[in-house]
């Protein structure tokens, strides 16, 4: 079976073909707003020197935050598992690879000699971080991606050939099982002050698969959820996330900031809930405003892959979360670095020799 066939199992009917939807360019330019300011914000959190009224600045921020990186995933499901054209394996493969490896071989390179020459990292940890996927701090969700790339083909397969109740039930199982693992396992990690199990990048993606396939759910069985309610969800999530956190930071816990985990239960649910509602809601614009965030839309890549570099050197010339106070300068530091890095992808992507790694 070619990938994009639909078996005949009297299913329902194919969401409309996604790639054109205005408000999944919408989703895309928040999460990458949203990765910048997550940054900015945990410079502060991480900061042992952070006033108390600092360090609760860059908490909230950053629990306000978290559902970025899962949104990213979701749109990947949403695009890929419900992508009406017909692809084969080896097709679908090589159109990634295509897309993919050369950004990925190019900012690794990239970002192990920014930490070898200028943090001064030696060669064989840089080799164990690169092994675990981590060759910078950002770099990993590349990493990641390419293992749900490897298993899409298969994964195409099953919800083309199953119904709604099917591929719901295994998305909520496998989030079930994983969210209670990983939450409790970070939980005891850290109130006990352990070390945390070693692993390789080809395991990273087993983490993400639920929200890969909750993104193909949301946007083929849209749910409409309420204004009203998505801002109560985001706004209680963020409160339980900032207190859970003080708590564990007050108790001097190993990791305190265990919670901000991606597959922690309450990161989970507002993120399934900002997805849900912002993707099922219509969004009228004019074509200049279409093409406006299309444009920026398609720079979204290249921001988060070149932002680090620019709050490191916004950083050196005394602009950064950690700048007094902090609830002024955590927004402008994070609007600041992504105007940056949107003109340095614009201007790579002009660049013929260099366009093709953004």
């Amino acid at each position: 079976m070619r990938l994009g066939q639909v078996a005949t199992n009297g299913g329902p009917r194919p969401h409309a073909a996604t790639a054109n939807i205005v408000q999944l360019d919408i989703l895309r330019i928040a999460a990458t707003a949203a990765v910048v300011w997550l940054h900015v914000s945990a410079l502060v959190v991480l900061n042992t020197d952070s006033t108390p009224p600092q360090w609760w600045a860059g908490n909230i921020a950053d629990a306000a935050s978290r559902w970025c990186l899962p949104i990213f995933v979701m749109l990947s499901g949403a695009l890929l598992l419900n992508d009406p054209r017909s692809f084969t394996a080896t097709e679908f493969y090589a159109r990634r690879a295509s897309r993919l490896l050369l950004p990925l071989a190019f900012w690794t390179s990239v970002y192990l000699g920014y930490r070898y020459f200028h943090d001064h990292i030696g060669g064989a940890d840089l080799f164990r971080d690169t092994l675990r996927g981590y060759p910078y701090y950002h770099l990993w969700f590349l990493y990641m991606i390419v293992g749900l790339y490897a298993v899409t083909p298969l994964l195409k397969t099953f919800v083309v050939n199953s119904n709604r109740a099917t591929v719901t039930m295994t998305a909520l199982m496998v989030f079930l099982i994983t969210s209670i693992d990983r939450t409790l396992s970070l939980a005891m990690l850290s109130a006990h002050h352990l070390k945390d199990a070693p692993h390789t990048f080809l395991v990273l993606w087993l983490r993400f698969l639920p929200y890969f396939l909750a993104g193909y759910i949301l946007i083929k069985w849209p749910r409409r959820i309420s204004i009203a309610l998505t801002m109560a969800c985001a706004l209680i999530s963020c409160a339980l996330l900032s207190v859970v956190t003080a708590y564990a930071h007050q108790k001097d816990w190993e990791d305190p900031y265990f919670a901000y985990d991606y597959l922690d239960p309450i990161v989970v649910f507002v993120s399934l809930v900002l997805f849900a509602r912002i993707s099922s809601t219509p969004v009228s614009c004019s074509p200049t405003t279409r093409r406006s965030l299309q444009s920026l839309a398609s720079l979204t890549f290249g921001i988060y892959l070149v932002h680090p570099l620019w709050l490191n050197a916004l950083q050196k010339v005394g602009l950064s979360g950690l700048t007094y106070p902090a609830v002024v300068c955590i927004p402008l530091t994070t609007v600041t670095a992504f105007a940056l890095s949107a003109v340095t992808t614009a201007a790579i992507r002009a660049t013929p020799v260099l366009r093709r790694v953004v």
